[in-house]
């Protein structure tokens, strides 16, 4: 059933190009019905959004090898966009999220990457700040006096910025002091450190990235 948008003419009696109009009208419904409730539904909600298909503004096929930075779409000026681009940011390639200003001010809303969830989250994960910097999480168990972390991802460009805590157990010894030896690793892939006391019983890490 495809739309007609000559129909109806205005040249040929309603009696019969009805059929016609009929089928342009079902065309339209069908179509509004993607994404949407249809016009044919019967509740308070018809009209509503179901969920949002977007058509990239640019490809990796289009603009290769990366697409990296996408191509963004035209600003209007005191209107923001919401707006899909297929890139490979390092990490895969896949369609991004990205949100421009009427300023033409543009921020990464997702990375593509399986974003650890709510419902499943634990002590380690993965995940991403609006604008696209990538925050990874984790624990060692048992660190010891010095040792390295391997994130579970790999950082796809660069390692920013690690934040560090050591929990310990007992009372002697002193709280100790953890610090990044940046002397041995620190790149996309790990971190080192180094304990003042063996007297820890788990290394709490965060890192920044993208």
């Amino acid at each position: 059933m495809t739309f007609n948008p000559a129909v109806p003419t205005g040249l040929v009696k309603l009696n019969q190009d009805y059929l016609n109009i009929q089928n342009n009208f079902s065309a339209s419904n069908t179509v509004f019905g993607v994404d949407h409730l249809p016009f044919s539904n019967a509740t308070a909600q018809k009209g509503y959004h179901k969920s949002i298909h977007m058509v990239p503004t640019s490809t990796i096929a289009g603009n290769p090898p990366n697409n990296f930075p996408p191509t963004a779409p035209t600003t209007t000026a005191s209107y923001g966009q919401y707006w899909s681009a297929q890139v490979n940011d390092g990490y895969n390639g896949d369609e991004l999220a990205l949100w421009m200003s009427g300023a033409a001010r543009k921020a990464y809303i997702t990375r593509n990457f399986n974003y650890s969830q709510p419902d499943t989250m634990t002590a380690n994960g993965i995940g991403s700040l609006v604008g696209g910097l990538v925050v990874q999480w984790g624990v060692k168990a048992s660190p010891g006096g010095s040792g390295s972390v391997t994130f579970p991802t790999p950082f796809s460009t660069s390692l920013f910025n690690v934040q560090i805590t050591v929990s310990r157990t007992g009372t002697g010894g002193g709280a100790g002091v953890t610090v990044i030896d940046s002397g041995a690793t620190f790149d996309k892939t790990k971190f080192s450190y180094i304990c003042s006391t063996t007297n820890n019983v788990n290394l709490y890490w965060v890192a920044f990235g993208t």
